[in-house]
């Protein structure tokens, strides 16, 4: 697995990994896989704080309601992305907006 890529904290970017002889993603020369599952934190997935500083006004004691709106903020984006074949290599590019984690699941 090779990453080209330098992303530097606070600024966005576009990631690109290369996963050479790409034969050992699904175990054949021809690979069934044909996306890969990106899992990702950013300002708008999984930042439940947003949430309570704008709509909830940083309110200390979060009622019921509330709560279960910030659960839900909490939740991690998922989202189907393509690999691409370029020869023997997989490709699979995403997009970061500053300070994003992302998780890439093959398979």
């Amino acid at each position: 697995l090779s990453a080209d890529f330098i992303v530097l904290p606070g600024v966005a970017g576009t990631v690109t990994l290369t996963i050479a002889n790409s034969a050992i993603v699904g175990g054949h020369t021809q690979p069934s896989v044909q996306t890969a599952t990106l899992t990702m934190i950013n300002s708008t997935c999984a930042n439940p704080k947003a949430l309570w500083l704008s709509e909830m006004d940083s309110v200390t004691w979060p009622d019921d309601a509330q709560l279960a709106k910030l659960r839900t903020a909490s939740t991690m984006c998922e989202e189907q992305v393509d690999i691409v074949r370029t020869g023997a290599d997989a490709v699979v590019t995403i997009k970061l907006e500053p300070y994003a984690a992302a998780m890439l699941t093959i398979g």
